[in-house]
């Protein structure tokens, strides 16, 4: 077997919940391909295994597995997964506490080498991922504010462009605080989310967003469905934080903080909002301390 089916077997097995199995693979393709040095097929394999070994290995190792996979793909002509890596590389920048100035320089990089080889999909997908626009897009009531058509995307032809498209106005509405516009995001992001066959680290990103979206739905509609996803999302973390603590056990702390404040359990909540900045700063998440540390100030608030 190749080590592209190494690969892929491994980044199956991840997506079933067997992550170590999965990590073992993804590890065991990187070295085939490191022995053998196969360039038409390396780009492609450090971009799947990349996202594999992200649920073990400390996230901010892997940004520069994929600038390696974006040269390496580059040297073979293969453009798409050059694309691949850059757009891989620049979401993590962004999750992994990079300034933002640095992973707009990234972003902007990205898009004009998508454009440049006319690789639209990843290119609506980084130009979704890209905040800045985003948040333009947001105040001036445009939250399209991206170069290509999403028409396209939007109905169903690229599912992953549709999914990260909703992700990011979910998000951006979540930061700002505007409830009902986060509430009708995340009912579309219901819409349009599917489970990949392949294990992709962002999933875990967008997972523990939704899973904070789903807590403060809940506690302004006393939906319980809403609760239930939330809890769910919290179970989630929680077996991968068993398998990288340093990439995940902030974000479980940060969901059962929440549920804990959803269920009026005050004291358990304000412990459990604590240890999550300890961990965030701990791990160099920079992003999840500022985000546990503004959650923490609204429950502060709202009892």
């Amino acid at each position: 077997m190749s080590a592209i089916g190494f690969v892929y077997f491994g980044s199956m097995l991840a997506s079933l919940g067997q992550l170590r199995e999965g990590y073992r693979f993804a590890n065991l393709a990187k070295k085939l391909v490191q022995r053998f040095g196969s360039k038409e097929m390396a780009g492609e394999v450090i971009a799947i295994s990349s996202q594999t070994i992200g649920y073990i290995e400390p996230m901010q190792s892997i940004i520069l597995f994929h600038a390696e996979g974006h040269t390496t793909a580059l040297e073979a002509g293969d453009i798409r997964i050059a694309s691949l890596n850059l757009l891989l590389q620049c979401n993590t920048l962004v999750w992994c506490g990079s300034s933002l100035n640095d992973a707009k320089i990234m972003f902007d990089e990205a898009s004009h080498f998508m454009k440049q080889h006319n690789v639209l999909s990843l290119l609506f997908i980084a130009e979704t991922r890209e905040l800045d626009k985003l948040v333009d897009g947001y105040k001036s009531g445009n939250s399209t504010n991206i170069s290509c058509s999403s028409e396209e995307f939007l109905q169903g032809k690229n599912p992953f462009a549709a999914q990260a498209f909703r992700f990011q106005g979910l998000m951006i509405s979540f930061i700002y605080r505007d409830f009902e516009a986060t509430k009708n995001a995340a009912e579309k992001y219901i819409g349009c989310k599917f489970d990949s066959w392949v294990a992709l680290s962002y999933n875990t990103i967008e997972t523990f967003i939704f899973g904070l979206v789903s807590f403060w739905i809940y506690r302004k509609t006393n939906c319980i469905q809403w609760l239930e996803t939330g809890v769910h999302t919290k179970q989630m973390m929680q077996r991968w934080s068993e398998t990288s603590q340093w990439n995940f056990l902030q974000k479980f702390y940060l969901l059962d903080a929440e549920e804990h404040f959803c269920n009026e359990r005050y004291g358990s909540a304000k412990q459990s909002y604590d240890v999550a900045v300890s961990y965030a700063a701990r791990h160099k998440f920079i992003f999840d301390e500022a985000l546990a540390c503004e959650l923490a100030g609204y429950f502060s608030l709202d009892i």
